[in-house]
């Protein structure tokens, strides 16, 4: 006969029964219904005593049910044997092992909680005795039972001691200084989030994980909660004051629509800033109390100030009504020059982290992808000068000499300490590169700092190779003291990126970036006057190039006006691996005529860029040759005519053109013209004049050319 139905099922509640109440009315249903089945069972013999049952047939059954028992019950019996056997482990019986359980957990937790965790015990124990007790109840389950109401128990008391902590210190050093001498109860230490008691002559580390590690009081900082990192532009214009000015004679805000207002910046007394935008400005005391006053025709664009002694705050305005300014492109920072444009601040990338799908498309720019940065050895070995060395004391030229090698040029920033590794003559440079002053070796020992005079942006050393000093090892780097060798060049910038393993290599990966497509490369720009004065400098940096050499000429052609046109004048240019040209605007201003598309004509558009593509493909038959139609132009004298000139052409046109004629020909063309991003509504920004790009501007165009010399 099979086990009852609700036989069973109460075995299996008492199985698996978790707290101590609910295996008590598991056992107690189940004894309930056992005696059902006895009740049962006497009737059945009650029966057999008045003759109802046949006495054959009830042995029979009797043999078959004891045999169907023994089947269905010894691996039932076998497999609790063993989760008791395990239950036990080493202890002779489980009443041992929870006694040694009870002496373990009063090892972690303080006295108080202790004795409550005791007396708890003690009764639990008793009650479970008395269970035990019970003979008519299956032994194998109630020792099962035991054994979870246990596990269950010490669960709660260890959560019992972590829901009884009485504070939270950030080390373990400070929890020891603030009760050397011990205290009863749990304290956390946030180090290692750990759970910590005393002993009674030392604080023991319970190996106990605190649910929430907690924070200690002074613990937060600005520093943990503040997710940003500010870039050198500490204008921040979120949070400018639209439509007006400061007042000269107590620096309080008023309406003024040509001007908008920065909120307090905080400063460093008399220390050199300076701005990109012309405007007021006025400085403030450490209570934001109003110090002194400076007028926007002191605080000229690009002029720097230096801040009063005990100024600690500054708010400067931004004259709208002078093109290009705007709080778009606002930058207040430190030192005397201004720099090219970066935000207010960015985010900082160790303490934030964002999914994949965090980002929008097409948010992700050129600047948030470089993902490296200049090491600070300023020393590069591969553009050294051998046998020889700057003159310090005339006029910095090179000065033949076997014992020395000179460095190349060193963009450096006046009024700074630098410190080389090795011993050699030093020389200083303005920024044309035009000579200042020097140190000679006996001064400029190695791992003396020096310190760069005024005016100076270029320095050049050698290294006294006959005292063994070597370019393989020699360093060049901002500060008073040296530090251990690092190779020039880049390294990952880690405010930038944080790599998934750490078991990359970072020079493995610096070495492939640096290993560009264009790395060591030389270009020509061929131009006019926005090609003139192009910012070459950060396209060379982003490529990796050598040199670019600037052909810009200002009012020029691209057709042949008979001298400086472009196309009269690029064989003059030197050998170079990539060739870009950009013209158009002046053909446009002066009203050359576009041409047919056949016109071999230099002196019409059309035909000039024919005539100029041939020569530049004979002139560099195996070279990269890009063209770029003209900006954009807005200039306020055509609004009238909607961007047309006296001869009824558009800017669009030459661009067209540009575009069929370099088809033609198989020349790959970046459309400044289409992609540019600016227009007549926005030209205040990007092109002030109507015409020639601002900085803003020129970086658009830059990293139009950088985008496409990258698929080339």
């Amino acid at each position: 006969m099979a086990v009852p139905t609700n036989i069973e099922e109460l075995a299996h509640d008492v199985r698996n029964a978790i707290y101590g109440s609910q295996v008590r009315e598991a056992i107690a249903s189940s004894m309930e219904a056992t005696a059902d089945v006895a009740d049962w069972a006497r009737q059945v013999a009650q029966d057999i005593v008045d003759g109802k049952f046949d006495e054959g047939l009830l042995a029979t059954e009797i043999e078959n049910k004891l045999t169907q028992l023994e089947q269905d019950y010894a691996p039932t019996l076998t497999a609790l044997e063993t989760e008791i056997t395990d239950a036990r482990g080493s202890y002779d019986d489980l009443a041992s092992r929870l006694l040694d359980i009870t002496s373990n957990v009063n090892d972690k937790v303080g006295q108080t909680e202790y004795n409550q965790f005791k007396d708890d015990t003690n009764a639990e124990l008793a009650e479970k005795a008395q269970q035990i007790d019970l003979e008519n109840t299956n032994n194998s389950v109630s020792s099962l039972k035991i054994q979870k109401a246990d596990t269950s128990y010490v669960d709660n008391k260890v959560s019992q001691v972590q829901s009884g902590v009485r504070g939270t210190f950030s080390t373990l050093t400070e929890l020891e200084s603030v009760y050397p001498s011990g205290d009863t109860g749990n304290y956390v230490v946030s180090s290692d989030g750990h759970i910590y008691n005393w002993n009674g002559s030392d604080w023991i580390d319970t190996g106990i994980q605190y649910q929430s590690t907690g924070l200690a009081d002074g613990s937060v900082t600005k520093e943990k909660t503040d997710f940003f990192i500010r870039t050198r532009n500490l204008f921040n214009k979120a949070t400018a004051s639209i439509d007006t000015i400061l007042d000269s004679s107590n620096g309080n805000t008023g309406y003024h629509v040509s001007h908008d207002t920065s909120d307090f910046i905080e400063i460093e007394p008399s220390t050199a800033y300076v701005k990109n935008v012309r405007g007021h400005v006025a400085w403030y005391d450490v209570d934001k109390n109003f110090i002194s006053f400076v007028n926007q025709d002191t605080a000229e664009a690009g002029v720097s100030l230096t801040s009063p002694s005990n100024a600690y705050f500054v708010r400067f305005t931004i004259n709208k009504s002078v093109p290009p300014n705007s709080i778009e492109i606002a930058q207040w920072e430190l030192g005397t020059n201004t720099t090219d444009y970066q935000p207010f601040r960015r985010l900082k990338s160790d303490l934030v982290r964002l999914s994949t799908e965090s980002y929008e498309d097409k948010s992700v720019t050129i600047d948030k992808v470089d993902f490296v940065k200049l090491s600070r050895n300023l020393f590069n070995k591969n553009t050294v000068t051998s046998d020889a060395y700057p003159d310090p004391s005339f006029n910095g030229t090179l000065v033949s000499n076997t014992n020395h090698d000179a460095s190349d040029y060193i963009a450096i920033q006046p009024n700074t300490t630098y410190v080389k590794n090795v011993e050699g003559h030093v020389a200083f440079y303005d920024e044309n590169k035009v000579f200042i002053s020097g140190i000679n070796q006996s001064t400029a020992q190695a791992d003396v700092s020096f310190t760069s005079p005024e005016g100076a942006y270029y320095v050049r050393f050698s290294i006294r190779k006959s005292a063994g000093y070597s370019i393989e090892t020699t360093q060049f780097e901002v500060g008073a003291t040296p530090t251990d060798y690092v190779p020039f060049g880049k390294i990952l910038d880690e405010d930038k990126v944080i790599l998934p393993y750490s078991g990359i290599d970072n020079n493995k990966i610096i070495d492939v970036y640096n290993k560009r497509k264009h790395q060591g490369k030389i270009m020509n720009m061929l131009g006019d006057s926005i090609t003139y004065h192009f910012p070459l400098s950060f396209i060379k940096d982003v490529l990796g190039l050598t040199e670019i050499r600037d052909y810009g000429v200002s009012g020029t052609t691209l057709s042949s006006n008979g001298t400086d046109g472009m196309v009269d004048r690029y064989d003059s240019m030197d050998d170079g691996d990539i060739i870009h040209v950009m013209g158009g605007t002046n053909d446009f201003g002066q009203e050359v005529p576009l041409g047919t598309f056949e016109s071999t004509d230099p002196t019409n558009f059309r035909g000039a860029l024919r005539t100029l593509i041939e020569g530049l493909v004979t002139k560099y038959p195996d070279k990269i040759i890009v063209f770029s139609t003209l900006p954009p132009r807005y200039h306020t004298n055509q609004d009238a005519t909607n961007g047309y000139n006296a001869s009824n052409q558009h800017p669009r046109e030459f661009a067209e053109a540009t575009r069929e004629i370099c088809q033609e020909y198989a020349i790959p063309v970046i459309d400044i013209f289409a992609n540019a991003g600016w227009s007549k509504n926005n030209r205040d920004v990007y092109i002030p004049d109507g015409v020639h790009p601002s900085s803003e501007g020129y970086k658009k165009i830059a990293n139009l050319i950088i985008s496409k010399l990258n698929e080339l």
